[in-house]
């Protein structure tokens, strides 16, 4: 029995509109519902670590073929936080860590 809900939400990167939300149990994985928030026109997608690979789902893939989703988007994936903890300080890890911000 799932104890909680999760929203995956789309919005439009320019202007901050949400466009479509869908809403699962809290214990299904977010990549399993990427296709759900994708309106079809996106040219870049930003995601995070968890959706890493949206692009090889066999429902994304099918959308693309039957051209309800583009097939040539660009993808920004977050990088885990375990990956930016574990970098040494530093430079490298500053500007990492504003550009995940930003």
């Amino acid at each position: 029995m799932a104890r909680g809900m999760k929203a995956h939400i789309g919005a439009d990167a320019n202007s901050g509109l949400v466009h479509s939300l869908h809403t699962t149990a809290a214990n299904e994985d977010d990549v399993a519902h990427t296709h759900a928030v994708l309106h079809g026109d996106e040219k870049m997608v930003f995601v995070d670590a968890g959706c890493a690979r949206f692009e090889k789902r066999p429902d994304i893939v099918r959308a693309q073929a039957e051209g309800e989703i583009r097939s040539d988007i660009d993808r920004s994936v977050a990088r885990r936080r375990k990956t930016i903890t574990k970098m040494a300080e530093g430079t490298v890890k500053t500007l990492t860590k504003a550009h995940e911000r930003a």
